[in-house]
């Protein structure tokens, strides 16, 4: 899937030995009510969204044994941070 982002916004991606994936950007993050509803399905902010991105992510995620976690980072923006089990 191929989101666009503006420009102003930096996109970082890191993958750690201990199984995680954090993708994080400095756009302007997201409010309370949006992060606590934000991975359930058919929720969205977007006019045209469907709701089922974060939602599918967590599923398949915890299909797996995994979890996905959302948070505002400080100084603006947001972590989206997957743990994966160990094999």
């Amino acid at each position: 899937m191929w989101c666009s982002v503006p420009e102003a916004v930096q996109v970082g991606i890191v993958v750690s030995a201990d199984q995680r994936i954090v993708v994080s950007d400095r756009g302007s993050g997201m409010g309370d009510a949006v992060l606590a509803q934000a991975l359930l399905p058919f929720y969205s902010t977007k006019r045209s969204g469907t709701g089922l991105g974060l939602a599918l992510a967590r599923e398949i995620a915890e299909a797996h044994g995994g979890r996905i976690a959302l948070a505002n980072r400080d100084g603006g923006g947001v972590r989206v941070t997957l743990i994966l089990p160990r094999a």
